[in-house]
């Protein structure tokens, strides 16, 4: 069965008003007429990794896996993704953020720095200039958490947990004060661009095994680190199309993540477009073509299944949604009609 896995999908949808997520009309139907099941994941990382065989160690061993495809030697040594990051100060939590546009001379600059002070203690490879590692002697001892999951959120709950937890702490704090004052960050600041204040670890582990039986699996995505984790399974991994077309096979993954970055960047515009676009061009086109699919929500630990015949359910009403707390405002999308592709009004 055809899975879309789109992180930050029912939060969108609680955050609109009953009235205005109704004009949705095919996630409203899906919403109301699917079949709702909990799912055992906490991040889009780990469910590529379960689907596609790869096993944990203390984190999911993707920085290894990512390096590996960045033209890099993973060999036996342990990596951790040292990814440059912004951290932004909001009311009492610090938030963060990584849409830099950062350029190759100045992240050789801030890593050259780096490795300058902290000698082999702490000197990050900047494979692509927001894909920064660290090659690590021996296990760290921590447990970090996935940047992707950590984007938009007070980083205190979420920074490297674990017997030596003090000490990386401690490492970050002195890599900030060092890169607040450089002056490639002094330059960013004049062209009125976030400065590169911080560096996000996660991701550690060493290069396991690849596995025995290549992933039946086609992935479609934009995401870099999924593609990774999909080819290093010798899945077939393709660049994700602008909507849902007969060419995809029954048995793919789609990973359609642009609602959780605009959720985390508050970009409430591209937020309205992503839900339009995912109602109309990848859950309205599958139902128009009869098929079954599953939608996952790894943000929400919770999956939707549907078969052609849930759209007969009728006496599925739509029910008020419990309201979460977020940072939008309630919103009317525009140009919907409030009725499903099969003329049905709920």
């Amino acid at each position: 069965m055809l899975q879309l896995v789109i992180p930050g999908l029912f939060a969108s949808i609680q955050a609109l008003p009953e009235t205005d997520a109704s004009r949705l009309s095919a996630l409203s139907m899906l919403d109301v007429r699917g079949t709702r099941n909990a799912c055992e994941i906490d991040s889009v990382e780990a469910m590529l990794c379960r689907q596609f065989g790869i096993a944990r160690q203390t984190d999911w061993p993707l920085a290894a896996i990512t390096y590996a495809f960045d033209d890099g030697r993973a060999g036996s040594d342990y990596w951790l993704r040292a990814d440059p990051t912004h951290i932004q100060i909001h009311r009492d939590k610090l938030i963060l953020l990584d849409e830099l546009d950062i350029s190759a001379d100045e992240a050789q600059a801030l890593c050259d720095s780096l490795a300058s002070h902290f000698g082999d203690t702490f000197s990050p490879l900047p494979m692509q200039p927001d894909r920064w590692y660290l090659r690590v002697p021996d296990d760290p001892r921590i447990t970090t958490t996935p940047l992707s999951q950590a984007l938009g959120r007070h980083i205190d709950p979420l920074l490297p947990r674990g017997d030596s937890a003090m000490r990386w702490r401690k490492l970050l704090n002195e890599a900030q004060m060092l890169l607040f004052s450089h002056p490639v960050n002094q330059s960013r600041e004049s062209r009125n661009l976030p400065s590169v204040n911080s560096l996000w670890l996660w991701g550690g582990g060493t290069l396991p095994a690849a596995p025995d039986v290549p992933s039946k699996t086609a992935f479609y995505g934009r995401d870099f680190t999924a593609r990774a984790i999909a080819k290093f399974s010798s899945a077939a991994a393709h660049a994700l199309p602008d909507s849902w077309h007969p060419g995809i096979d029954d048995s793919s993954l789609c990973l359609l993540d642009q609602l959780n970055r605009c959720w985390q960047n508050n970009d409430m515009t591209g937020w309205l477009a992503g839900l339009s676009d995912i109602d109309s061009n990848w859950i309205g086109e599958l139902m128009k073509a009869g098929k079954a699919f599953s939608v996952v929500d790894p943000s929400e630990g919770t999956s939707l299944t549907w078969r052609p015949y849930n759209r007969w359910k009728f006496w599925r009403r739509s029910r008020k949604a419990a309201r979460q707390d977020h940072d939008f405002p309630s919103v009317t999308p525009g140009n919907y009609t409030g009725m499903d592709e099969f003329g049905n009004r709920y």
